[in-house]
């Protein structure tokens, strides 16, 4: 086969990056398709690609060719300032925005969550680390019937365990298992405990016989763990200290045996924001509303629907960066099933491949690290020199976008105009808007009291020492005036005496745990007393002088330093069986 020719050649360049796209370029291409080229024709060609070999070598990208027409705005040429249009279903597939801090990704996906809003029936809205979008609450709510909701963590009403319209229970409890593994981080053997249990809570409660009505909660799933005696004790000691601080940070947003139904939820506009609590309450909440929703889309078997809910997702590192989170497990499934998933972080580095890789509309900002551009530069096919410009060259507020649909292919750049931000006004800060506030629940007012053992037993324990101490003050003991005040840890002076035993209130209460748990290692104490180790240090010093207790160390197998194990003595054990009858 004979090489293609030199014109032929700039003749593929200049259809390719769109060159002939005007009168005279289509006639010069339709001379040459029919091999009638003649002078003009070949040094119009010439023209035209050496202007263009000269425009790349200033800026190696391409204004888009043919994103002029569709009703979203994605953003404006850089030279020109013309309009990148396209139609809103392509934003039906996930995107994905990285830019380092400044960049202005916030800026972008409120200019195109603004445009999506209000094409979109519903729209969640949620900033992990920050605040701003609550600033397009008022342009969603203009011309709008339904009202928008600005809501913080405390004012959910949720449920993990309510199973979404559409989904299967055998489905949802096998995907519930895993979301709950990802949340907990639990170990291997636990993850069996979590799968077992909800199979077990499900049976208890007549979901699998299509009993919808009578779900049961987070702390049901707690309280099953802990009495399953059958479990392996450390993987449910395990799984409990992980549900404890999220169930009681969370206990007013899960106390609830119906919550918002996901459905429902999908036709709301809501602006979530959840910067006020921990790590693992924002998992928790994101994987609920997201697993759900996903779930129910695609039971409900639709695809190559146009979009009518648009999700955003600000600086979700952790769900980014997991293989085995919620949208790295269902990414792959959601594109045509009507949801706009725009997602946003500021490396690319650390993004798992699983979301990279099912992904198609790309759009990178300026990257303070050359790592995340030669992630994002693999990922929508840039060569050395392209990444080098973009290294040098990007301004925050511009960003390199590549789209997954349409003829045009090609990485672009692009601008989005400068949003205003949120001004301070009379209003309240967070709002519930009727249609949500409507929404059928099922209160359990059983779990609104949650605590755990632990902290029962912690509170009660306070409330005695408190209580002994007040009568210490109010009754003087050996001819001793009332003590005046609680002196401080670190506060030299003597305490108030315990019913005449020469002991002093944390001197009584170390010498009880002693009783309780003998031949306990020093390390046991200051967490089930909740003392500092200096603390605790000076009491054993005073008791071991007091001839109540000793020091027994015992050495372990292997090397090592021996483990210093605490007992009562006689004298102490009469001294607690005395101060315990005098007490009853």
């Amino acid at each position: 086969m004979s090489e293609i020719s030199q014109q032929n050649q700039k003749l593929l360049v200049a259809q390719e990056n769109g060159l002939l796209d005007n009168e005279v370029g289509r006639a010069v291409e339709r001379c040459f398709r029919y091999g009638c080229a003649g002078t003009f024709e070949n040094e119009y060609l010439d023209k035209i690609t050496s202007s263009h070999a000269i425009s790349m070598a200033r800026c190696p990208f391409v204004n888009p060719k043919g994103l002029n027409r569709g009703d979203f705005i994605l953003g404006h040429t850089l030279d020109t300032k013309e309009e990148i249009r396209i139609p809103h279903q392509w934003m039906g597939s996930p995107s994905l925005i990285v830019g380092s801090t400044g960049s202005g990704k916030t800026n972008t996906a409120k200019y195109w969550s603004e445009q999506l809003g209000k094409i979109c029936e519903g729209t969640l809205l949620i900033d992990c680390v920050k605040s701003e979008m609550g600033s397009l609450a008022p342009s969603f709510e203009s011309g709008e019937k339904c009202q928008v909701s600005v809501l913080d963590t405390q004012q959910l009403k949720l449920n993990p365990l309510m199973i979404p319209d559409h989904v299967s229970p055998h489905a949802y409890a096998g995907n519930l298992a895993d979301s709950l593994d990802r949340v907990l981080e639990a170990p291997p053997v636990a993850r069996k405990v979590i799968r077992q249990s909800i199979h077990a809570l499900f049976e208890r409660h007549n979901l699998f016989s299509g009993k919808i009505s009578n779900y049961p909660t987070l702390f049901d799933l707690r309280h099953f763990i802990q009495n399953a005696k059958q479990f392996n004790s450390q993987s449910r000691d395990a799984l409990l200290t992980a549900l404890d601080p999220i169930l009681m940070s969370l206990r007013d947003v899960l106390s609830y045996q119906q919550g918002w139904n996901i459905q429902s939820l999908a036709k709301q506009k809501i602006i979530l924001g959840l910067n006020s609590c921990s790590q693992a309450d924002k998992n928790l909440i994101i994987e609920t509303f997201l697993f759900s929703l996903f779930s129910s889309r695609i039971a409900q078997q639709v695809s190559n629907v146009d979009p009518n809910i648009l999700v955003y997702l600000d600086e979700s590192s952790s769900l980014l960066e997991s293989d085995n989170s919620a949208i790295s497990n269902w990414i792959g499934l959601i594109r045509g099933v009507g949801i706009a998933l725009i997602l946003s972080n500021q490396s690319a580095v650390s993004i798992s491949q699983k979301i990279l890789s099912n992904i198609p509309n790309l759009f990178i900002g300026q990257c303070s690290s050359f790592a995340d551009l030669n992630v994002m530069g693999s990922a929508v096919g840039l060569d050395a020199q392209q990444k080098r410009y973009l290294a040098n060259h990007l301004q925050p507020g511009c960003f390199l976008g590549r789209l997954g649909r349409g003829k045009w292919r090609k990485p672009f750049l692009f601008t989005t105009p400068l949003m205003e931000s949120g001004k301070s006004s009379s209003k309240p800060r967070f709002q519930i808007s009727d249609q949500l506030a409507s929404l059928p629940v099922i209160v359990s007012e059983k779990d609104q009291s949650f605590q755990p053992d632990w902290a029962k037993q912690f509170n009660s324990e306070q409330e005695s020492s408190l209580l002994l101490l007040e009568e210490t003050k109010k009754v003087p003991l050996n001819g001793q005036e009332p003590a005046s005040s609680i002196p401080e840890e670190n506060d030299e002076l003597s305490q108030p005496d315990v019913l005449g035993s020469g002991l002093e209130p944390d001197e009584f209460r170390l010498l009880s745990t002693i009783a309780k748990h003998p031949f306990k290692p020093v390390s046991f104490f200051p967490g089930e007393l909740f003392m500092s180790n200096r603390k605790l240090l000076k009491l054993r010093k005073s008791l071991v002088h007091k001839q109540l207790i000793i020091q027994q160390e015992m050495q372990s197998s292997g090397r090592g330093r021996p483990t210093r194990m605490l007992v009562l003595t006689e004298s102490g054990q009469e001294t607690i069986d005395k101060l315990n009858f005098e007490e009853k």
